[in-house]
């Protein structure tokens, strides 16, 4: 009798692109849930903003993608990720630069509309949170209290997306 044995793909599988670990590994789910990642969860949606395809949306200013902060609301909402384009988005997006983790530009050639893009230092720290989210996702898979609550809420928001808000 042949047993069958299935892998997991490790972190740093270079055929394997952000987007594609970011799906596997369910971070929306880890991001949305903890305040302490609000940040985060802002540099994560502006590093797979330039990831294919999304990359083709944003406006290439010297060779380099940059969105506006309405571009990225749209990807996040795509993604399942907050992201407040209003009020909370803004500030943060300043406070990343601040970090320069992020760059912006507002000139005549972005029609006076900020555009956003990511810096290498910004770019690496992505890729750590990226994988430091990862080991806790399968950490809190391992525990046996976490993992249902977690799949628990998975089941909640796509039972609500198919169906639609419950009424009462």
């Amino acid at each position: 009798m042949d047993q069958v044995t299935t892998q997991r793909k490790s972190i740093d599988d270079p055929h394997e692109s952000l987007l594609e670990q970011f799906v596997r590994h369910g971070i929306p789910l880890i991001v949305n849930s903890n305040s302490w990642f609000k940040e985060l969860r802002y540099l994560l949606v502006l590093a797979l903003a330039e990831e294919h395809p999304f990359r083709i949306h944003g406006s290439f200013l010297d060779d380099k993608p940059t969105f506006n902060c309405n571009q990225l609301y749209r990807l996040a909402k795509e993604l399942g990720i907050k992201f407040e384009k209003t009020r909370e988005g803004p500030v943060i997006l300043r406070k990343l630069e601040t970090l320069h983790y992020i760059g912006s530009e507002r000139s005549e050639r972005t029609r006076f509309r900020t555009q956003y893009f990511l810096t290498e230092r910004g770019r690496d720290e992505a890729l750590k949170a990226f994988k430091s989210i990862v080991v806790i996702a399968y950490t809190k898979l391992s525990e046996g209290e976490a993992a249902p609550k977690l799949l628990m809420n998975a089941g909640q928001a796509n039972e609500s997306r198919i169906s639609g808000p419950r009424r009462r």
